[in-house]
């Protein structure tokens, strides 16, 4: 994963996020980054504004661990 690819949140698992999340698809703002947990982590812009609870998201920070990229920068 890098800057500039198109990822799908495909973590189906997620009680917390996959509800408003899963199937989403969005692009990378920046690279990985390793978090505090050890884990990677994104920053993500959504093609289209997504809606979580009442209100909608345009971007989103997850572990890298829920996307698979869908079309990788060239």
């Amino acid at each position: 994963m890098k800057k500039g690819d198109m990822v799908m949140f495909m973590d189906d698992k997620d009680v917390n996020y996959s509800k408003w999340f899963f199937g989403q698809i969005g692009e990378l703002e920046k690279d990985p980054r390793r978090g505090d947990d050890g884990k990677m982590h994104v920053a993500v812009k959504w093609l289209r504004p997504v809606k979580y609870f009442s209100k909608y998201s345009s971007k989103s920070h997850f572990s890298a661990d829920k996307f698979r990229v869908i079309c990788g920068n060239r």
